[in-house]
């Protein structure tokens, strides 16, 4: 495959350009941190310059436009409210929506985290996290991996809280998400820093 980080480049430039009359602020997110086979961009939000705005329909197509810039076609999507990933054998497309990041890479080769600062169990929301969770971070505490392979060891401790990363007021961790009837029980799993790789 060829590298990412000169299609990457290109598309940010398309997209500073005009996107369906939107404006973005598109820009490389730490270029240090990108090598051939993983980037990432911030700055994946936009101004509408209109009085009504079909939030939905926008993501809609912007999502299809991107996913055709790598040649991707948009199946095997995994969606959550704050993230939207689409995975193939040779690339995945993480769409942030949350944190505002538009993250790609080859799999097997994402960009390397150092964990960090575990729930304790019992801190900031009402239901405690379960024990097992609780365990399941305690062990990638200080541990260097990617994203990915945390994340499948939490959600291998309890499946029904859904996992995912988040990014605010500069500190990157990974949430907790579990429905319990009406109610949607949210922990701060842990945190981790990005391990500088270059290439």
């Amino acid at each position: 495959m060829e590298s990412l980080k000169p299609k990457m480049m290109a598309l940010i430039d398309e997209l500073q350009k005009d996107f369906n009359d939107i404006y973005f602020d598109l820009e490389p997110e730490g270029p240090d941190f990108w090598h051939d086979e993983y980037v990432i961009a911030e700055g994946l939000c936009y101004d509408p310059d209109q009085d009504y705005f079909d939030h939905d329909e926008f993501r809609k197509d912007f999502k299809e436009f991107v996913l055709s810039w790598f040649d991707i076609d948009p199946e095997n999507l995994n969606h959550s409210c704050y993230v939207d990933e689409f995975k193939t054998p040779e690339l995945v497309i993480l769409f942030h929506w949350d944190s505002q990041e538009l993250e790609i890479y080859v799999p097997n080769t994402k960009q390397l985290r150092k964990f960090k600062n575990p729930h304790p169990g019992f801190k900031g929301s009402i239901e405690p996290l379960p024990e097992e969770v609780v365990k399941a971070a305690a062990r990638l505490d200080g541990q260097i991996t990617n994203l990915d392979n945390a994340i499948d060891a939490l959600m291998y401790s309890h499946e029904d809280i859904e996992f995912y990363s988040v990014q605010k007021n500069g500190i990157s961790s990974i949430l907790g998400e579990m429905k319990d009837g009406d109610q949607i029980h949210f922990w701060n799993v842990i945190e981790y820093d990005d391990v500088l790789t270059k290439g």
